[in-house]
């Protein structure tokens, strides 16, 4: 121990001292041992005065006794006291057991950590749904490392193992126990922003020295690797957060070996493969590259934050890669006017054609190119599609499910119900645009056929006038472009003229001037 220092007993067990009379001493139930490493066990206890489950991380009897294991383990525990952070496992409680063994208790995190997660799939034939949430279970480890850093804390032991997923879709950064604090750029340390309790007080030595290597091969940084204590910073940890990224991609570190060693000598010596050339899989090169930059050997050319890596992580994702792809070929039908529709469409190349029929006749609306936009309108309202539209040429299109937008904008939410709202008056007014097309269709058919009769027809009898059929089905046919069928059914039952086809006749009641 050092000259001076206040025992450990002393330090820890004074928060204890000061709690009212007979409440020193908390029920503890001990349920079952569920983790142990070199120096310490985890056990699950049942606190019966709180009537909660929680963990208690607790030193091996031999490892009490040596005072660096129990500086380390003391720091372990503060360090992630102070880090109030919603994925770090928040700490309850530092004391000294009726051994003289120290312990904390903490939340009892339950699940399956990331590498069980990651291994639950083949990545070959994984959907991309699981790699989005996986990417997403990610991001949360993004921001408690963001956040451990503005604190100057380096975790430097970040790997799969060390990563748990609750059932609820919880994620926790575990494992503190060889975490670095630095010194901030202001001349602040980590001991800057303790209580004042423990700021106070003097640690017990905790600090790894030079020349030890500490982290997990095939997941720590070369710096680290090297031992060079004074080296190892945030970007240590971002090199591990691109080998943690590489295993998503990969299903495994981006070393491989025979042992540890081996592993360990490829981790000090070689820059890490592209994760396509170890996986067959559709792996988007995009990605790939976040994940070799944050994995390069040159402090410098990594990201130099986390926050920059999760920059382009997140930009990666809103990319659209995760949406299915289809081709269609020049002429071919993409969606149909009058079917139902549950997908929305991108096109990301070619062009396409936008019609829209009214009592026969067809009608040009807009043609399209890449970065536009259609079917969204059923999608959102669930009624018909309004309009067909066909590829002019080879196109490519992404393609947006129903379930995937209420993934995203939660169509059952106000702003999904906003959007909703919008797509069912802009529906609407198509609707009326539509009737009003057909309005006027039938109008210049009628003007099309009084002007025939009253220029080309001639009297027969007192009351009747007749004019050439095949001629007025010409213009017809050159205006619209209906077949002659369609053409003369909307003749007869917006004129009240008789088609003789026979005698290649129109025949009206009486002249028409």
């Amino acid at each position: 121990m050092l000259p001076g220092a206040p025992r450990l007993e002393d330090r820890v067990v004074s928060v204890a001292a000061r709690r009212p009379s007979g409440r020193a001493e908390l029920r503890r139930i001990e349920i079952e041992e569920i983790g142990s490493g070199g120096t310490a066990k985890i056990k699950k206890i049942f606190d019966a005065d709180l009537l909660r489950q929680c963990a208690a991380k607790k030193l091996h009897s031999y490892g009490a006794c040596d005072e660096g294991t129990v500086g380390r383990f003391i720091e372990e525990a503060q360090i992630m006291g102070q880090l109030e952070h919603p994925s770090i496992v928040p700490v309850h409680e530092l004391g000294v057991d009726e051994q003289g063994c120290p312990f904390f208790t903490m939340k009892l995190v339950e699940g399956i950590t990331l590498r069980e997660l990651i291994k639950q799939h083949d990545v070959a034939t994984r959907p991309r749904a699981v790699l989005y949430d996986l990417l997403g279970g990610f991001l949360k480890v993004l921001d408690a490392m963001a956040f451990a850093h503005s604190r100057g804390v380096v975790h430097r032991d970040l790997k799969p193992d060390n990563i748990m997923i609750g059932h609820y879709g919880e994620v926790y950064v575990m494992d503190w126990g060889i975490a670095k604090l630095l010194r901030r750029h202001e001349g602040r340390d980590f001991k800057s922003f303790l209580p004042k309790e423990i700021a106070g007080t003097q640690r017990l030595p905790s600090r790894i020295a030079e020349g030890q290597v500490v982290g997990t091969a095939g997941y720590m940084a070369p710096e680290q690797a090297c031992g060079d204590v004074d080296e190892i910073d945030e970007r240590s940890d971002i090199f591990s957060l691109g080998a943690i990224l590489y295993a998503i991609l990969s299903g495994d570190g981006p070393y491989k070996g025979k042992n540890s060693n081996e592993v360990f000598i490829k981790n000090l010596t070689f820059q890490a493969e592209d994760p396509r050339t170890r996986v067959e899989a559709d792996l988007p090169e995009r990605l790939c590259r976040i994940a070799l930059k944050a994995l390069d050997r040159d402090k410098g050319r990594r990201y130099q934050s986390v926050s920059e890596l999760k920059g382009d992580l997140e930009e990666f994702l809103q990319s659209g890669w995760q949406l299915e792809v289809r081709t269609h070929k020049a002429g071919e039908i993409i969606v149909r006017q009058d079917e139902a529709g549950r997908e929305a469409f991108v096109i990301t190349e070619g062009r396409c054609a936008v019609t829209r029929e009214n009592a026969g006749r067809v009608t040009a609306i807009a043609e399209l190119g890449p970065g536009e936009v259609f079917g969204e309108t059923a999608l959102f309202t669930g009624s018909p599609r309004t309009a067909t539209v066909t590829a002019i040429e080879e196109t490519e299109v992404f393609v947006i499910t129903k379930e995937q937008l209420d993934q995203q904008i939660g169509l059952g939410f106000f702003v999904g119900r906003i959007i909703k709202a919008l797509a069912e008056r802009f529906r609407d007014e198509g609707e009326r645009v539509s009737a009003l097309e057909v309005e006027l269709d039938e109008t210049e058919v009628e003007l099309q056929v009084m002007r025939h009769m009253a220029f080309e027809g001639r009297k027969v009898g007192d009351n009747r006038c007749e004019a050439s059929w095949s001629s007025l089905l010409t213009t017809l046919h050159s205006k619209y472009g209906q077949s002659p069928e369609a053409l003369a059914r909307s003749v007869e039952r917006l004129t009240g003229v008789v088609i003789d086809r026979a005698g290649d006749r129109v025949i009206a009641k009486q002249k028409l001037e």
